[in-house]
């Protein structure tokens, strides 16, 4: 057995058993006695206990502790300033014009109907008829798309345009009763069921007026989700395709000729959004503005509102996210090379105010 000199030496190593390394230092202990007595086994570490009169703690096997290896210094990641993201606090261009819903869906009586309007089943014909006679009728237009004109027997209306309708019963109408003339107008208007699907905030089939059209059919789904495109949104009429609506041209330019009037059974499809960019600064209408194919700055500048006077237009920066990093363009849009600079879906652009320090005094 394995002896030590000095009892002290072996209360020492005890301690250092127990964790307590401090206490071995003040010992003095050589490392060559405290690995003699740590190559010991636990049978004759107690034994040797025993013959000093010493009670030792059950000396269990400690798991081994993972190493602590030295804290490895890195690159502190680049803070990127998010581009086109909700966290830069600018709005998306356009959709809050068609979110929410409409309290009713119910046509209104008053409306005028166009000449161009097509009348179908279950729109009501008003016919009154004055001179020699002196009555009014009003005649729902049957399944069979027929109304039924006392005296004069069923007449097929559907599938014709308003201005022909009233056009062919005056004349029927003043050939078979001699001497009454006769005012035609349209009475309550059908409703119709259309579908809105893609990227609607309620995708789903709707009940609407005869009269409504595209963005007024995206309304009644309760807008175009943020993922929706307000670009890109076709009109499909059975396998056919018979409109492609860009609401921007409603919203910057009040043009509606692409907000056709629907018909029973349309589907108004609402595609994702592909390509964004965000302008901010010194610009009239700071947003998240939609790309539609290849955009200049300077048509940008121009859907935003134009730079603000305060703005400058010589140091315009265009910030844009790569592989690399954010890259920055400075571009002068008073010339061609910058007017023309193309941008791209998540570019940030933005417009510098001008110095407002004194270049100058005058006495």
């Amino acid at each position: 057995m394995v002896s030590f000199k000095k009892s002290s030496a072996f209360f020492s190593a005890v301690i250092l058993l127990l964790g307590m390394s401090e206490v071995v230092s003040a010992q003095g202990l050589s490392p060559a006695q405290i690995a003699q007595f740590g190559a010991m086994s636990p049978a004759q570490q107690q034994r040797l206990a025993k013959q000093y009169g010493v009670s030792l703690p059950d000396l269990k096997p400690q798991p081994e502790s993972a190493p602590q290896l030295a804290p490895t210094i890195e690159k502190p990641p680049v803070e990127v300033e998010p581009i086109n993201d909700a966290d830069s606090g600018l709005p998306l261009f356009g959709y809050s014009v068609f979110s929410g819903s409409p309290t009713s869906f119910t046509p209104i009586g008053d409306l005028p109907v166009p000449s161009d309007y097509i009348v179908g089943p279950g729109d009501e014909i008003s016919i009154q008829l004055y001179g020699k006679e002196n009555e009014r009728h009003l005649l729902t237009v049957g399944r069979d798309g027929f109304i039924n004109m006392p005296k004069l027997g069923p007449i097929a209306i559907a599938g014709k345009r308003f201005q022909q309708v009233r056009d062919d019963l005056t004349l029927r109408i003043k050939k078979q009763i001699i001497g009454a003339d006769v005012a035609i107008g349209m009475g309550e208007l059908r409703l119709m069921q259309v579908y809105v699907l893609g990227d609607a905030k309620r995708p789903g089939a709707y009940n609407l007026s005869s009269l409504s059209t595209v963005s007024q059919a995206i309304i009644a789904a309760g807008g175009i989700a943020e993922t929706g495109s307000l670009r890109f949104i076709e009109v499909r009429r059975g396998t056919e395709l018979v409109q492609k609506v860009d609401l921007y041209d409603l919203l910057l330019k009040g043009e509606r000729a692409s907000d056709i009037r629907l018909q029973s059974g349309d589907a108004v499809f609402i595609r994702p959004v592909t390509q964004r960019i965000a302008i901010e600064g010194e610009i009239l209408r700071p947003a998240i503005y939609e790309l539609k194919g290849r955009t200049p700055l300077a048509e940008l500048v121009a859907v935003a509102g134009g730079v603000k006077p305060t703005g400058v237009r010589d140091v315009v920066q265009v910030k844009r996210l790569t592989n690399s990093g954010v890259q920055v363009y400075t571009q002068n849009l008073d010339e061609k090379a910058g007017a023309a600079f193309s941008l791209q879906g998540g570019d940030k652009v933005v417009i510098q105010p001008r110095a407002e320090s004194y270049s100058s005094s005058i006495v």
